[in-house]
Protein backbone atom coordinates (compact mmCIF):
# COMPACT_ATOMS: atom_id res chain seq x y z
CA UNK A 1 0.00 0.00 0.00
CA UNK A 2 2.98 2.07 0.83
CA UNK A 3 4.42 1.80 -2.09
CA UNK A 4 5.79 4.86 -4.73
CA UNK A 5 7.35 4.92 -7.99
CA UNK A 6 10.76 5.26 -5.85
CA UNK A 7 10.48 1.75 -4.00
CA UNK A 8 11.80 -1.36 -5.52
CA UNK A 9 9.60 -4.21 -4.74
CA UNK A 10 11.25 -7.73 -4.43
CA UNK A 11 8.72 -10.57 -4.85
CA UNK A 12 10.32 -14.31 -4.40
CA UNK A 13 8.19 -17.70 -4.96
CA UNK A 14 4.84 -15.09 -4.67
CA UNK A 15 1.47 -17.59 -4.07
CA UNK A 16 3.91 -20.92 -3.08
CA UNK A 17 1.97 -23.30 -1.74
CA UNK A 18 -1.33 -22.24 -3.33
CA UNK A 19 -2.74 -24.40 -6.14
CA UNK A 20 -2.00 -23.36 -9.64
CA UNK A 21 -4.57 -21.23 -10.34
CA UNK A 22 -4.87 -19.85 -7.14
CA UNK A 23 -0.96 -18.21 -7.30
CA UNK A 24 -1.61 -17.48 -10.70
CA UNK A 25 -4.24 -14.98 -9.92
CA UNK A 26 -2.68 -13.50 -6.89
CA UNK A 27 0.98 -12.78 -8.59
CA UNK A 28 -1.21 -11.79 -11.90
CA UNK A 29 -2.87 -9.07 -9.63
CA UNK A 30 -0.11 -8.13 -7.24
CA UNK A 31 1.76 -7.44 -10.72
CA UNK A 32 -1.00 -5.45 -12.26
CA UNK A 33 -0.96 -3.54 -8.61
CA UNK A 34 2.94 -2.83 -8.71
CA UNK A 35 2.50 -1.71 -11.98
CA UNK A 36 -0.22 0.43 -11.50
CA UNK A 37 1.99 2.46 -9.01
CA UNK A 38 4.95 2.15 -10.95
CA UNK A 39 7.51 1.10 -8.63
CA UNK A 40 9.82 -1.22 -9.42
CA UNK A 41 9.63 -4.83 -9.22
CA UNK A 42 11.94 -7.98 -9.10
CA UNK A 43 9.72 -11.22 -9.41
CA UNK A 44 11.08 -14.73 -9.57
CA UNK A 45 8.25 -17.23 -9.90
CA UNK A 46 7.47 -20.45 -11.08
CA UNK A 47 4.18 -19.76 -12.69
CA UNK A 48 5.57 -19.18 -16.28
CA UNK A 49 1.89 -19.28 -17.27
CA UNK A 50 1.29 -15.82 -16.39
CA UNK A 51 3.41 -15.10 -19.70
CA UNK A 52 2.17 -17.71 -21.93
CA UNK A 53 -1.43 -17.16 -21.51
CA UNK A 54 -0.60 -13.01 -22.03
CA UNK A 55 -2.15 -12.43 -18.20
CA UNK A 56 0.99 -10.24 -18.28
CA UNK A 57 2.67 -8.57 -21.67
CA UNK A 58 5.79 -7.89 -21.83
CA UNK A 59 6.91 -4.42 -22.36
CA UNK A 60 2.78 -3.62 -21.24
CA UNK A 61 2.77 -1.01 -18.64
CA UNK A 62 6.64 -0.56 -18.50
CA UNK A 63 6.90 -4.60 -17.60
CA UNK A 64 10.28 -5.96 -18.62
CA UNK A 65 10.15 -10.28 -18.50
CA UNK A 66 13.35 -12.07 -18.50
CA UNK A 67 13.50 -15.91 -18.32
CA UNK A 68 16.16 -17.60 -16.62
CA UNK A 69 18.00 -20.51 -17.67
CA UNK A 70 20.22 -23.16 -15.87
CA UNK A 71 22.74 -24.63 -18.11
CA UNK A 72 24.62 -27.31 -16.79
CA UNK A 73 28.03 -28.82 -18.54
CA UNK A 74 28.02 -32.25 -18.90
CA UNK A 75 30.81 -34.01 -17.21
CA UNK A 76 33.67 -35.53 -19.03
CA UNK A 77 34.73 -39.22 -17.37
Amino acid sequence: RRATPFSLVLVDEFGKGTSPSSGIAVLTAALKQFASMKCKVICTTHFLEIFSLNLVRDGVAAMKAFQMEVQIPKTID
